[in-house]
């Protein structure tokens, strides 16, 4: 007969045993690590890293605004297309075509210093984020 400390005893030999076997397939399935220079370590650490990739995102988002901002200030660009059919002497029937194709600029002579306000903010806005992602790359290489 066994006692019951020798059953917990062969009990705890199993788990141990069950999870060495696991953590052994475990580390056998990642590649060793041990053989990277700390500059190949910093690269894998920027690519895999989610604060870098937000940032550049929110840089992104940043230089739009930017984009967004000073379209306002700048002239607004169509072009035109036009043709018309002009009648000439009625009785030979004649008809002149004179087509028409011209850029046409548009832009409010004075709105107020809101835009070129809006362009230094944005353009402030840019350069901020874009330290953010410095400080933060920074911060990545201590850790």
């Amino acid at each position: 007969m066994h006692t019951a400390n020798q059953t917990s005893l062969r009990l705890v030999s199993i788990f141990l045993s069950i999870s060495l076997c696991v953590t052994a397939k475990v580390y056998a399935d990642v590649p060793a690590l041990t053989n990277l220079t700390l500059k190949q370590a910093y690269q894998k650490a920027l690519a895999q890293s989610e604060t870098i990739a937000i940032n550049k995102e929110v840089i992104q988002e940043a230089q739009g605004r930017f984009a967004q901002s000073l379209s306002t200030a700048l002239p607004q660009v169509t072009f035109e297309d036009t043709e018309k059919w002009q009648d000439g002497n009625r009785s030979a029937g004649d008809r002149r075509y004179i087509p028409s194709r011209q850029f046409v600029l548009t832009q409010p002579l004075f709105s107020g210093f809101k835009e070129f306000a809006a362009i230094a903010g944005s353009k402030a806005e840019k350069l901020q984020r874009q330290q953010e992602l410095v400080r933060a790359k920074q911060l990545l290489f201590t850790d």
